[in-house]
């Protein structure tokens, strides 16, 4: 399988063109399969309890299972079913595995780190980056923390300015520079076709 990776800030948006890259290839009539770094979250200090949980930094590389996702990724490019982390991020924890069984030729990984890490950059084929401005992605984390996790507001952006902003100038935005191809956020809100066909180009099929 070519591995295409998406990297970029969080919430700049990388999920989603994700899911957009493997429609586009799909009416093309190509398969693909998606990882996520999410999976690949270290479960929570066992001295951090629930209640704090947020004040441990998840944005940073060594939060991240990186051996276990260089392995994940090595065996879905083999055609091999692999068995991957569910992470529960209410409480910060993973709940359980699951199979993910590789489809067609095309595996998507997306992650804020995956292109800093250099174990799991030499796996990618292609990489491509989405850069955010820093308003943008924080009201998206924002409207998706409050909603999708129960989060407060004032904790939310307490995170974002002491550990996902300083993590994202100091890992994620320099890894850019590994980046085939970066994309902005705000054009493709705009013009997400457009972006699409480069995306595509890119990928050997």
């Amino acid at each position: 399988m070519q591995t295409v990776f998406i990297s970029g800030g969080s919430a700049s948006g990388k999920s989603w063109f994700a899911k957009r890259l493997i429609a586009a290839l799909s009416a093309r009539g190509h398969k693909a399969t998606l990882l996520s770094q999410d999976c690949f979250y270290c479960d929570r200090p066992e001295s951090v309890d629930g209640t704090d949980r947020h004040h441990f930094d998840f944005d940073r590389p060594e939060a991240i299972d990186w051996q276990s996702m260089a392995q994940a990724i090595r065996s879905l490019k083999n055609g091999e079913d692999t068995l991957v982390p569910v992470y529960d991020f209410n409480v910060s924890k993973r709940s359980g595995v699951e199979t993910l069984r590789p489809e067609g030729r095309v595996l998507i990984i997306d992650g804020t780190l995956i292109l800093h890490a250099a174990k799991l950059r030499a796996l990618a084929d292609v990489a491509m980056y989405i850069r955010a401005p820093e308003a943008l992605r924080q009201h998206r984390r924002l409207a998706r923390d409050t909603v999708e996790r129960g989060r407060d507001p004032d904790d939310i952006l307490r995170q974002l300015s002491t550990q996902v902003f300083p993590a994202h100038n100091e890992f994620v935005r320099p890894s850019a520079d590994y980046a085939d191809q970066i994309f902005e956020a705000e054009t493709l809100l705009v013009a997400p076709d457009a972006a699409l066909e480069d995306a595509l180009a890119l990928i050997r099929l």
